[in-house]
Parts: structure tokens; sequence; C-alpha cells
């Protein structure tokens, strides 16, 4: 029998990426902003610059050691072998499409021997000013995802009204977004809360 297919995205929610982000955004701009102090998922609004100059802050990080040797969150692999034993694991990340090789070694290197280990990485490519931006929503539906699992309210958002329910993992950014229920859109601070979510909605 065919697998169920879940989505997930990369960036802080696999990866710890925001702490690394603002280390390196406060040497480049001279500022000190706490992590805590990411009170958006437009970087433009929280280093308070052009979205130019954000795209290029990301793209410039995303070149750098520090980017491929990010750490992964506590449990994160632990419980992808575990879905990966029932399920297709699918990834799609904002990332933009020149740090395509680098995402994968960052896959190969932390992921590699997962039970029914997949390669399927998209990029919607956020963070590329001449790139065309794909929906996540746009791919779940090509892959026949039955969730995504994010930390982005607004791609929360597109899947969950398109009939792909969300796991959001509560981050400062989405926390404005949160204080109140959204359908189909299910926050967790852990993975093993995000583990039991994962079966319910799939078995509902």
């Amino acid at each position: 029998m065919k697998k169920s297919v879940i989505a997930c995205d990369l960036d802080d929610v696999l990866f710890d990426f925001a702490k690394p982000l603002i280390n390196y955004s406060n040497q480049v701009l001279g500022q000190n902003i706490k992590y805590k102090d990411v009170f958006s998922y437009n970087l433009d609004e929280v280093f308070d610059c052009s979205y130019d100059k954000s795209v290029k802050i990301v793209q410039d990080f995303c070149a750098t050691d520090t980017f491929l040797n990010l750490p992964l969150f506590p449990d994160s692999k632990n419980a992808l072998n575990y879905l990966s034993e029932k399920y297709e694991i699918i990834f799609i990340t904002a990332r933009h499409g020149l740090a395509e090789e680098l995402t994968k070694l960052q896959i190969e290197k932390n992921l590699t021997g997962l039970n029914g280990y997949s390669q399927n990485i998209f990029f919607t490519r956020q963070y590329q000013n001449k790139e065309p931006k794909i929906p996540k929503s746009e791919v779940c539906k090509n892959e026949n995802a039955r969730l995504i699992i994010e930390d982005n309210f607004e791609n929360s958002q597109d899947c969950s009204s398109k009939g792909i329910p969300a796991i959001i993992f509560r981050r400062p950014w989405n926390e404005k977004y949160l204080k109140q229920k959204h359908k189909d859109i299910y926050p967790v601070k852990t993975w093993k809360q995000a583990l039991e979510l994962v079966e319910k909605i799939i078995n509902f």
C-alpha cells in the first residue's frame, strides 16, 4: 500500500535557523536583536531594512559554514525516523534556489539513514528576488500531502484553507496569530506533541 505523504518544513521546524541568522544579521547591521524580538516572518520588518537587503542577508548567511552546520532541534530526527516508518516524508522549504546544493548536503549529513528516507526537497524560493515564488499549498496538493508541519502562520493558513491541515511550531513570529484557535491549524511546542497530532489527523 502506498504510504500517506507528510510535508515538513526545514528551518525552525527541523533546523534551528533563526538564532544563528539573527547573530549573523546583528554582525552585518550592527544591531542587537534578540531571538524573542523576532516579531514577524518578514525579516525586513525585523531588521528594519529594505526587503532587498533582508534577502541579501539571508542569501549570504546561507553561504556560510554556520548555515551548513545548523543544529537539529531536539527529538526532530527521532520523530522523523518514527514517522518515516509509516509515511512518506517530503521537505518543503522557503529557501532560495542558490541554497539547493547546501540544503541537500545538510539533509544528507543529518538525516541519511531514516527509515523510508526521502530526498524529495521542494524549494519555494521566498528569499530570491528574481525567481517565482511557489505556494507551499501548491506543492502539497501536487504531492498529495495529508498535512504539513510548519512554523509560518501564513503558510499554515494557506494550506489549511485548501484542505491540508497544518501543525505549527510556536515561535516568536507566530505567537500573535496563535492566541486564538484556527480551523485545521494545530500549535505545538515539541516534536512529541507533533507526533501525537499527526496520528490523530491522519487517522481522523
